[in-house]
């Protein structure tokens, strides 16, 4: 949730604070002054040591001599390595290790199990890599190796799977194998995992796989994937054997296979942002975060009629409603929860248990707060604005269950609390799921159930947002899974279920995957120490991908937060998310609204402004001494 630090909680102020969005940017310091950082947690490097464990492949990856008369013909050969995405801020993260005169992938050296060895070339989000080697020769390939290490407590894991192409020109391509991992990035244990094809030459069938001068291997990249060495086994061709060589198989010049939503989407053909009003985004067009449900405060967590006014409608300088403003209200709930657990909570002991969950429940439904206040307030919208059939959308959350809860509670009333703890060997990954799946139900079933009994005339509910940024791959063997099946919950209820990823996030390149409806982009320009071509990116992947984008207040205030709204401001218009995107509007709490009675200079740029952006009439400005 990107209101609390995943790994600790920040207490320096009552302001909401990111938390998974950081993941990237708070890896930056210490990739920077090396060693590496964790997913939450710098390990010490004397302690990370003594806990080091070597195991080399795992079953089919199990390192077998191959024929003698084969050599590794990668060794000393050069190599192009491509992002599927690429951004100067990751890029940037990984010059902590360089890759020596660009051989180390080559060099034929092995690292050690220690994330610290230089022998390991690092890479950093970006969605995936292609590494395409030139062996210089036609050759018979009979195997290719790639070695990564898994170090879960530094935030490096195992690529999920390994695809091989090769290519006897460069231009053409086979698809000569992939497979899936046998490690896991969820794995706690330290090791190398070594992607062993084998027996590429093997049958009369796979020798347009078999025969060529090109190699490359393409994995995704959900955090960071440590790589120490890709090998080539082969036998070049004789020159009467290059003679009577006749490639066939081969497919058409696909440099790299980026995951798209539809086969007719490309980079150069992107799908078009998520369009404002579509049906995938259940009508909405600009949705509001209203950040609610906070114990350390109560009265910034607890929302008035009087504070979702201003949202509702667009509000004179005396208060008075003019017209309509944000269409959806998404309640986001903070993320602590009075008993001190975290309903985003990663460690045993920390994860929100049915208690928790009850009392966000509890808070959502509170009476004259909340959904209540919000139904007062487009009461009154509509009574000022004399509009009888309009109704404000709303999206609930639906948290995520934690992996490492072993004890969530009763859901099935045989008076044993469920256990969502897969890597207990009593439990295991498909029970664990299944519980996991079951406390998402209760849930939405009881919003459900309490959203009917209130019978809201003025507020129409058309869908629910998933709590987490990312895709947590590392959590679990089946986290991709179980957000596939929260999204069939959803869609069975007759829902639409929605997502905002945070720039980089693991799931956030091929977001369709998961059962979304729709998707909206985390730019992240407001809380990294990057340039402002990161809005041009960030417009870009929404743009191919079809997803929609995130504006982003800050709750701090000064100059620089407010020359970056500025930036926010005017490359919707620049990139035409303004016109054309559904938009998520993330605010400290109750941000939109304040600024809405606040002093003139306030109120313009934080509320007029944003009405403007709202109508698509906001024309981009410079303030004084502005870049």
């Amino acid at each position: 949730m990107r209101f609390f630090n995943a790994g600790r909680q920040e207490k320096l102020s009552s302001k909401p604070k990111r938390s998974e969005n950081l993941c990237p940017f708070r890896e930056v310091s210490a990739l920077r002054s090396f060693p590496l950082p964790a997913a939450g947690a710098v390990v010490p490097a004397a302690v990370f040591t003594a806990i080091v464990v070597l195991a080399m492949g795992v079953g089919t990856r199990a390192k077998d001599a191959v024929a003698t008369t084969a050599t590794n013909l990668a060794l000393g050969r050069p190599y192009t390595i491509s992002a599927y995405w690429p951004d100067p801020l990751f890029t940037e993260m990984q010059k902590a290790y360089p890759d020596t005169e660009g051989k180390e992938l080559t060099d034929g050296k092995k690292a050690s199990v220690q994330y610290s060895d230089p022998g390991w070339q690092v890479f950093t989000r970006q969605a995936g890599r292609r590494i395409q080697v030139d062996l210089g020769k036609l050759a018979v390939i009979k195997e290719v190796r790639a070695r990564f290490l898994q170090s879960r407590s530094v935030g490096v894991y195992v690529p999920r799977r390994v695809t091989l192409y090769t290519s006897a020109d460069g231009q053409k391509w086979v698809h000569a194998g992939e497979q899936a991992t046998q490690v896991g990035p969820w794995n706690p244990r330290v090791q190398v995992e070594e992607f062993s094809f084998r027996g590429l030459d093997a049958e009369p069938a796979s020798r347009a796989a078999s025969t060529a001068r090109y190699v490359a291997i393409e994995f995704p990249v959900d955090v960071m994937v440590f790589m120490d060495e890709l090998e080539v086994f082969g036998v070049p061709l004789s020159e009467e054997e290059k003679a009577a060589y006749v490639p066939a198989g081969a497919v058409a010049n696909v440099p790299m296979a980026v995951p798209m939503p539809r086969e007719e989407v490309s980079p150069e053909h992107p799908a078009g942002y998520a369009a404002a009003g579509s049906p995938a985004a259940a009508g909405a067009r600009h949705i509001v975060l209203a950040t609610y449900a906070y114990p350390p405060n109560e009265t910034l967590g607890r929302w008035t009629a009087r504070d979702y006014l201003p949202y509702v409608a667009y509000l004179s300088e005396d208060g008075k409603p003019q017209d309509w403003m944000f269409d959806s209200i998404l309640l986001a709930p903070q993320g602590s929860t009075p008993s001190g657990r975290g309903l985003v909570g990663d460690k045993p002991g920390a994860a929100a248990n049915m208690e928790d969950w009850q009392w966000l429940l509890d808070e959502t439904f509170m009476p004259g707060h909340q959904l209540d206040a919000l139904q007062e307030a487009a009461h009154q919208a509509k009574q000022a604005l004399g509009d009888p059939d309009y109704k404000v959308k709303v999206f609930l959350t639906l948290v995520y269950p934690s992996p490492f809860q072993n004890a969530f509670g009763d859901l099935d009333g045989d008076g044993v609390p469920e256990s969502f703890a897969w890597s207990d060997p009593k439990v295991g990954p498909e029970k664990a799921l299944e519980n996991r799946v079951a406390a998402v139900k209760w849930l939405l079933d009881e919003y459900l159930r309490r959203w009917q009994e209130k019978q809201y005339p003025d507020l129409e509910l058309v869908g629910f947002w998933w709590h987490r940024e990312s895709i947590l791959f590392q959590n679990s063997p089946n986290d991709d899974e179980l957000v596939r099946q929260v999204a069939d919950l959803v869609h069975q209820a007759g829902y639409k279920f929605i997502w905002i990823p945070y720039y980089g996030a693991a799931g956030s390149y091929d977001w369709w995957e998961y059962g979304f409806d729709a998707a909206i982009l985390q730019p992240n320009y407001m809380f990294a120490d990057v340039g402002r071509e990161r809005l041009e990116l960030a417009a870009r992947i929404a743009r191919t991908l079809g997803m929609g984008i995130e504006m982003e207040k800050h709750w701090l205030g000064g100059w620089n937060e407010l020359q970056k709204w500025i930036d926010y401001l005017a490359a919707g218009v620049e990139q035409r998310y303004m016109q054309e995107a559904v938009i998520g509007y993330y605010q400290n709490y109750k941000d939109f609204g304040e600024a809405s009675h606040s002093d003139i200079g306030t109120r313009r740029l934080y509320y007029d402004f944003v009405y403007q952006f709202i109508k698509g009439t906001y024309v981009p400005i410079k303030l004084p001494g502005m870049n």
